[in-house]
């Protein structure tokens, strides 16, 4: 590097799209909450869960990448606000690197 001169480190995390609504609905539009990455971002694992309001687990994937439909045991959910983890392995430079996303999402019909 050379001296004066400012480095630029790309945020891989800016890359990671996790929605906090979507409306399992049937139209077409927002009908699955889906973590997405940009296609610069190499993903080699991901898990996520999905809780209800009384922390009871309704759903967990360890598909690439992780979506999930609003169901819980074939059945449909009422609407209401959902905690999820999800856990993303990705390289970078060549590193295998781990970060762990949390929050809550709101599923309305």
């Amino acid at each position: 590097m050379v001296p004066g001169t400012d480095c630029v480190v790309p945020d891989v995390h800016n890359d990671i799209a996790i929605p906090n609504v979507f409306s399992p609905n049937g139209d077409g539009i927002n009908d699955i909450f889906s973590v997405s990455f940009g296609s610069d971002l190499q993903v080699t694992a991901m898990e996520g869960s999905i809780f209800d309001r009384w922390g009871n687990l309704v759903f967990n994937s360890q598909s690439i990448p992780f979506t999930w439909d609003g169901y819980f045991a074939g059945e449909i959910l009422m609407p209401g606000v959902f905690v999820y983890t999800v856990t993303i392995n990705y390289l970078d430079d060549g590193r295998e690197r781990v970060r762990l996303f949390s929050g809550d999402v709101t599923l309305m019909r």
